[in-house]
């Protein structure tokens, strides 16, 4: 065992947490969420340990009444304590103090030493006296690698913990130093008289020479071992290599350093490596991630990372040694919450399943689970992401929450991290048809109520989630809605009553339903006039998608019906649904609810031949289109995107674009400003 547990408070942007160690432990979160200021808290702390390192950036910016920082750090000195008790026997009486020391500190084997440190006052220190810190920091000593501003050609720095390992005691340094002089000073090597004259010309410049420590004097003694003090690689100079391959043998070869401190001296390493992914292929990213996690327990690591691949190795292998953290920031301040690793029985599918794309969703801002390809498309547009830029934020994870297995991979709730997620759904995914009786339908609401434990919630969360579930409960019991053929299209207002409160209930949950479904978000009754507009200008929107579709059959068919209708139609058309949730396919075989006349079965099949396809492109066309038209946009020149930038640099441009989307795309506007509160 080394460090257990980590308790900060009041330390920049953390007001306070607790970490719980392992022997691999892992910091995930998006930039500046705090992952930093963890690796800082535990610097400052270990900086301060043998001699005083002030630094006054330490406490709550975001509090000026916040002047008390605290860092305490629990040691576990259990394995140490085993090894003095079984080195105690065979120990030269010089190493006796030391081990009794060790063996006399702590309770349970455990130390917890707390540094305190308020404004204007000097660092006070609980739990060990000066003494004791100092031995703490060398049995457990603090190594930092930051991959950013490491040279990579340069690793002289390792040779300074080579010589820690290296080092002796008094005793035989001594001998060492008299058996290299004793050689260098005999007749034989002839240097002797070299050494006087150079000693006399010290003397006669009035200069002497600092003398090595015995760290310095191994790290010299090693180089002369070696007969060298530079790294090669494959028998090449480092600066031959890539950076990926220097970082890659740099982080190799000091843990190799570590591992054999750690069995040579009475030391316990604490390694802390920020970004190690940085210029590494995934390849070599699996091949360290293995590599690390091969090593013995006598390492204790800390990373930092924002590689969505490191971070899947960690969580689809067994490592039982492993904990992953997520960091967010929320409101200016970083809160910390243990992830849920894959269960060895449980989550055998997940472990085989995950992928780095999944993992990423980690790293979020804010996640959006989406249910196809017409809403990946949608909310991915270049203009809609310049108009709301909580788009550019937010990672858009598809058919996420209808799988159950990838469910259980980002799901928040299921992994215990704190990224906000917004689920969008269309309405068939919450009700269904019951049955149908003559020209009345009747809708069940799928009950969700037993998935988020409803019947424990009380006061105003009981009002906004259990009393709006009965109410809508009820009404799927009780009311059966008007219908108007031949497209299952809705006019009665008890309906629109019904869908609203769906709408609004499932809010609660952070899950956003379309009244139908995508294609009813981007076709609706505010811009279906429009929309036909477009069509008749761009018939290649159509064609695109079904090369056999015929524009005058689509337009004749069209033009027989009143608004409603017309607008189901075109929904039906571009593979979306009818207000009471049907689709085309449904309308293939004649039921007694659908009035059996030659002219509806011709409309059904002229649906058929012409529907359009949704990967064709027609949503990216029709925002395009409908934005250009507003900026006065001509499509037909180039850096549309340049131009459109532009046009809505100026504020009043912009929020009467904001404006005229909100009043023509109702439902889409809304997830937006629902993505926008949650980021909040």
């Amino acid at each position: 065992m080394s460090i257990t547990k980590i308790r900060i408070e009041n330390y920049k942007s953390i007001k306070k947490t607790v970490l719980t160690l392992n022997d691999i432990n892992v910091l995930v979160g998006e930039n500046g969420s705090g992952k930093s200021n963890v690796i800082s808290a535990i610097m400052y702390f270990y900086n301060n340990l043998s001699y005083l390192f002030n630094d006054d950036e330490i406490f709550d910016a975001n509090n000026k009444y916040s002047n008390c920082t605290k860092i305490s750090i629990t040691y576990d000195l259990k394995k140490l304590q085993i090894r003095c008790k079984h080195q105690n026997k065979n120990s030269t009486s010089s190493y006796l103090p030391f081990f009794n020391k060790i063996l006399s500190m702590g309770e349970n084997s455990k130390i917890t030493i707390t540094l305190t440190k308020i404004k204007g006052k000097k660092i006070q220190w609980t739990g060990a006296d000066s003494s004791d810190r100092i031995l703490i920091s060398n049995l457990f000593p603090f190594y930092f690698i930051d991959s950013r501003t490491i040279d990579l050609t340069d690793w002289s720095k390792l040779w300074e913990h080579i010589g820690d390992l290296v080092k002796v005691d008094n005793d035989t340094l001594t001998m060492l130093k008299n058996s290299v002089k004793q050689v260098m000073n005999s007749g034989e090597y002839k240097l002797e008289k070299t050494f006087m004259n150079l000693k006399k010309a010290l003397k006669n410049a009035n200069v002497e020479v600092d003398k090595f420590t015995p760290k310095q004097y191994a790290q010299i003694l090693t180089q002369s071992h070696f007969e060298g003090n530079q790294f090669v690689f494959r028998e090449k100079k480092l600066q031959h290599f890539s950076n990926g391959t220097n970082a890659f043998n740099y982080t190799k070869l000091l843990i190799e350093i570590l591992l054999l401190i750690s069995q040579k001296k009475m030391k316990i390493p604490f390694l802390i490596i920020d970004e190690p992914e940085i210029s590494l292929h995934n390849s070599l990213i699996d091949e360290l991630t293995d590599y690390i996690t091969s090593t013995e327990d006598n390492l204790r690591f800390l990373i930092a990372t924002h590689s969505p691949r490191l971070i899947k190795n960690t969580m689809m292998n067994d490592f039982e040694n492993s904990v992953v953290y997520h960091i967010k920031l929320i409101d200016k301040y970083t809160y910390i919450s243990k992830m849920k690793l894959f269960d060895i029985e449980n989550d055998a599918k997940s472990k085989i399943v995950i992928t780095d794309q999944h993992a990423n969703v980690y790293f979020s801002n804010i996640l959006l689970a989406i249910e196809g390809e017409t809403e990946l498309e949608l909310f991915r547009n270049k203009y809609l992401r310049e108009l709301f830029p909580i788009l550019k934020k937010t990672d858009i994870v598809n058919n996420a929450m209808s799988n159950d297995i990838i469910k259980k991979i980002i799901s928040p709730k299921d992994r215990c991290y704190k990224t906000p997620i917004i689920q969008l759904f269309d309405m068939d995914k919450m009700i269904i048809n019951d049955n149908a009786v003559n020209s009345k339908f009747q809708k069940r609401f799928i009950n969700i109520s037993r998935i988020y434990r409803e019947n424990y919630f009380y006061g105003e969360k009981r009002l906004k989630t259990v009393l709006k579930r009965k109410r809508i409960d009820s009404m799927s019991k009780k009311l059966k809605f008007d219908v108007n053929l031949p497209f299952y299209s809705s006019t009665d207002e008890a309906y629109k009553e019904f869908i609203l409160l769906i709408k609004k209930y499932l809010e609660q949950y952070n899950i956003i339903v379309a009244e139908t479904t995508c294609e009813g978000m981007l076709i609706n009754n505010s811009n279906f006039e429009e929309f036909w507009l477009f069509l008749e200008q761009n018939n290649e929107c159509i064609n695109k998608g079904n090369s056999k579709a015929n524009f005058d059959e689509i337009e004749y068919y069209y033009n027989m019906y009143s608004n409603n209708d017309k607008l189901n139609f075109l929904r039906l058309i571009f593979e979306g649904k009818s207000d009471y949730l049907k689709k085309t396919t449904d309308f293939k075989t004649t039921t007694n609810t659908t009035p059996n006349s030659n002219t509806n079965k011709d409309v059904f099949a002229v649906i058929g031949n012409n529907t359009v396809k949704k990967t064709s492109g027609w949503v990216s066309k029709w925002l395009e289109k409908f934005f250009f038209k507003r900026l006065d946009i001509n499509d037909k020149r180039e850096q549309n995107l340049k131009r459109f930038k532009l046009a809505i640099e100026e504020k009043s441009i912009l929020d009467e674009l904001k404006n005229e989307f909100k009043q023509n795309f109702s439902e889409i506007h809304d997830v937006i400003s629902f993505l926008e509160e949650a980021q909040k």
